[in-house]
């Protein structure tokens, strides 16, 4: 990816604001970020307010799923869980998918289970043979209200006794060794 010749940053009501002003904000925890580029020659960073980040510390607000083999998952204190919710029409998850399912086989301690708010059909037709090794819930829109997901991807860790510990807005793959192994532990 080419680097910007410029860019500018938004906070949360869309003025501008500077640099240093954006990561003091966004270092905070209470925003997400989105970008926006026209061509190779501008971004735009904007900050987005987000109920999501007020989810940790908390008890996840869905404790039960029911996937889509009809098993029920009832999420228990002793296990820690990863909720990937993802779409097959957004690239950074399609990009993460194979590596996210390797890594849901890695440790047995901790239970994925994958979210979308595709149908079946569709889901399964991107899945493929892969549908049968992961935990898939579809049309999930009630997970996504519950667990307040407006962007995609959107990954929780959930700890020991169902606490969210860490949500992850955007592609995860390559923060999840250091973040599974704290779950794990």
């Amino acid at each position: 990816m080419l680097s910007p010749k410029s860019s500018t940053f938004l906070n949360a009501k869309k003025d501008t604001i500077s640099p240093t002003e954006y990561a003091s904000l966004l270092n905070s925890g209470l925003f997400v970020t989105s970008f926006s580029v026209v061509g190779d020659a501008h971004y735009t960073i904007q900050l987005d307010s987000t109920e999501i980040v007020k989810l940790v510390g908390r008890q996840s607000p869905i404790i039960e799923f029911r996937i889509n083999n009809g098993k029920k998952i009832i999420l228990v204190k002793n296990k820690s869980y990863v909720i990937a919710f993802w779409a097959t029409g957004c690239k950074p998850c399609v990009r993460e998918m194979d590596d996210l399912i390797q890594l849901s086989h890695k440790d047995k301690r901790i239970e994925f289970i994958f979210v979308t708010n595709d149908d079946e059909p569709k889901a399964a037709g991107f899945l493929k043979e892969r549908i049968r090794q992961i935990n898939l819930v579809t049309s999930g829109s009630v997970l996504t209200k519950s667990f307040r997901v407006d962007n995609l991807p959107t990954t929780f860790f959930i700890a020991r006794g169902k606490i969210i510990r860490h949500i992850v807005v955007g592609p995860v793959v390559r923060k999840m060794d250091d973040l599974i192994k704290e779950l794990a532990d």
